[in-house]
């Protein structure tokens, strides 16, 4: 009796001790948590860093820009109205379009004190000038010496002019229409200018003013000050803006045959 019991003691001891080293067992091979894996930080691109400017590539880069500029749209005013007089009228503004090497067309507009405004069409290509003094006139030959404002070859004729700058100086990133320019400035004589202002008057000091596109060094405007002819006010100053560098222009000469 006592022996049975004995048995049955052990026999409960190892059916517990069995159970809990199923229990362990079973609690071992349960999945361990999932940890979430470190995420590795997105390290930002060290930036380039912006060239630093100085007068050497200022002109070198303006002078590039001026000589590929082939072809370009342009407004010219007199800031104070104080130039001497077109063909005895007050200028208010020249506009029109430019072909390099020789070709441009544009629309000189003037007051007169008889007729009120009044626009005078002019046009080149090569040696060939032709002008109108209104819009319903017809085409006449024009010398082309006569052209005050010989626009067409202006990138060039700009290249050229900064190499003979006096006093030269750049002011970096300034801001023209949004546009983020390089400001280059420097003086000439008036006769140094003869390229693009055809009957210009020698000996005065011109200040001449560039603004560049920062990004591509086209030009964005530009603005003479001074005395270009003998009538000018010694504090003229003519402004002349850049739009479209290098879009597609047509310019054909008249048909004189048939007035167009």
């Amino acid at each position: 009796m006592k022996l049975t019991k004995i048995l049955r003691r052990r026999l409960s001891i190892t059916v517990l001790v069995m159970g809990l080293m199923l229990l362990a067992s079973a609690c071992g091979s349960e999945p361990a948590p999932t940890v979430a894996p470190t995420s590795v930080p997105t390290v930002a691109p060290t930036p380039t860093p912006t060239p630093e400017l100085t007068l050497d590539s200022v002109l070198s880069s303006a002078g590039q820009g001026l000589a590929e500029m082939s072809t370009a749209k342009f407004q010219m005013i007199d800031e104070l109205e104080s130039g001497s007089k077109f063909f005895g009228m007050t200028l208010k503004s020249v506009e029109g379009e430019i072909k390099s090497p020789d070709g441009f067309r544009m629309l000189v507009n003037v007051e007169t004190p008889n007729f009120g405004f009044v626009a005078i069409e002019m046009m080149a290509v090569g040696e060939q000038a032709y002008m109108k003094f209104s819009r319903d006139a017809p085409w006449a030959p024009l010398p082309l010496e006569q052209v005050p404002f010989n626009f067409g070859g202006m990138g060039i004729t700009l290249s050229e002019l900064l190499p003979i700058l006096k006093e030269v100086s750049f002011t970096a990133r300034e801001s023209v229409d949004g546009i983020q320019s390089v400001r280059l400035e420097g003086n000439v004589v008036s006769e140094e200018m003869s390229k693009l202002i055809t009957s210009v008057d020698s000996g005065y000091p011109i200040q001449l003013t560039f603004w560049f596109d920062e990004a591509e060094y086209t030009l964005q405007q530009f603005r003479m000050i001074g005395k270009l002819f003998n009538d000018d006010a010694p504090e003229t100053s003519r402004l002349v803006g850049i739009m479209d560098v290098n879009a597609p222009v047509d310019i054909q000469l008249p048909d004189i045959a048939s007035g167009q």
